[in-house]
Order: structure tokens, then sequence, then C-alpha cells
């Protein structure tokens, strides 16, 4: 006797536009998870190295006129903290990867390529920052301020294009996954690309602008990227954690 029950019947051109069945994967929690507690660190290495009395000098305006009395151990702390954190992006950037490719395949291939690309800068970035700034701090308390500041600017200057090329490359893969998360078909709710590190950097250099003065506000300003890390995996974390 045949079988007499309904067989669903699917529908191909409708399907392509459904969000793609989320991977159950207690792997991905602990990646997040850590990413996000790297981020947090990341967090604290930047407010190290970033949170100094306003007042631009040199190209820019990355050299601040408070970095005369820092500490010396500051940037050497702070090299130390990203050298901990930057590893572990790589777990989110796995993270990613696994979110993406059900949906977008070429995407995430693509996003592979980039982040893992712009992951061999990530350090260098760091090193673009504490390097002139303990050279100008050195220089600055030992009485010669003039060769402390044009030393200092040499250095921005010498490890400018190795920094654009790294940023530029994160900069593609930061888009990209927003791109992905905005189409409706990653499983995120499409607010959560707002909580990438490109539009938080966004809302910080304005409050910049607005707070030229604050410390605070160039201490965030300076950890942007880990603080949209931060916004970013903790969505992921809890999400992650709470699926069965």
């Amino acid at each position: 006797m045949a079988d007499s029950r309904k067989k669903p019947i699917r529908n191909a051109s409708a399907e392509k536009f459904l969000p793609a069945p989320e991977i159950r994967d207690r792997r991905l929690f602990q990646y997040a998870l850590l990413t996000w507690i790297a981020s947090s660190v990341g967090i604290i290495s930047d407010l190290i190295l970033g949170w100094s009395k306003p007042g631009d000098i040199g190209p820019g305006g990355i050299i601040q006129v408070g970095w005369a009395d820092y500490a010396l151990w500051r940037p050497g702390v702070s090299m130390l903290l990203a050298s901990v954190a930057f590893p572990f992006y790589l777990l989110g950037m796995v993270v990613l990867f696994e979110k993406t490719r059900a949906s977008f395949p070429r995407l995430a291939r693509l996003l592979r390529i980039t982040g893992f690309a712009s992951a061999c800068g990530w350090l260098l970035t760091h090193a673009f920052f504490c390097c002139p700034q303990y050279v100008f701090a050195y220089l600055s308390q030992k009485g010669a301020p003039t060769v402390a500041e044009n030393l200092a600017t040499e250095l921005l200057w010498m490890l400018f294009p190795s920094l654009l090329i790294f940023m530029l490359l994160m900069a593609v893969t930061l888009l990209l996954l927003a791109g992905a998360i905005l189409s409706g078909k990653t499983g995120f709710p499409r607010p959560v690309a707002l909580l990438s590190p490109i539009p938080v950097a966004v809302i910080l250099s304005v409050l910049r602008l607005t707070f030229p003065l604050s410390a605070l506000v160039l201490g965030l300003t300076t950890a942007s990227v880990h603080i949209g890390m931060f916004l970013l995996f903790g969505y992921i974390t809890v999400r992650e954690g709470r699926r069965k």
C-alpha cells in the first residue's frame, strides 16, 4: 500500500533567502569566550598605552604631550599584554568564518584569507604606538625634548607603510563581516553589525573630537578596536552559551 503521508514540499527559490541553520558546535562557544577574554586584556593594554594628557604633536596628532611624563614601564607592559591578547583573536576569526560559511562560502573563504593575513601585522600595529612612545618619554625625561619629538616622528613614518597594509586588510575583513551580518543570513540580528570595531571606532572618534582635552576619551579611542571586539564577541559568547 502506498504511503499516503504528505512529504513537505521544498521550495529552493524561497530557501535561498532564509538564514542558514546554525552549527551546534561547543567549540565555537569556547573560541568566542577566549576571544572575549582576550579582548578585555587588549583593552587594558591600550588604556595603559593611550591614557595620557591630550595635546597633539607630530604627524596625525599621534604623539601626545602627556607622553613626556610617561612611566617608562608602560609601553613595555602594554606590548606584553597585547602579545598575550592577539593570538587568541585568531580563534575569533575561526568563529566568524564558521558563522558565514554556510550562507556565504565564498565570502567565508575571503574572510579567512584577509583575516589571517591581517593577523600577521596585529602586533606591529601595537608596536607602531609603543616604540615611538617609549622613545619620546625616555628622551624627554633625559632633557632632550626636541630630539624626542624628531626621533619619535621618524619612527612613526618608518613604521607607517607596513601599518597601512595590515590596517587595510583588517578594515576589509571587518567590512565584509558587517555586510554579511546586515544581509540577515548569518543568524545574527542586523544591529549586531554595529558592535564591530569600525562603528565603535567611529563613535569614539566623534567623542574624541567633542572632548579633545579628556584623557579618558583619548584612552578609549586608542582601545576602540579591542572595545569593538569585546562587544562583538561578548554577544557571540552569550548567544552560543544559551544554545542547547
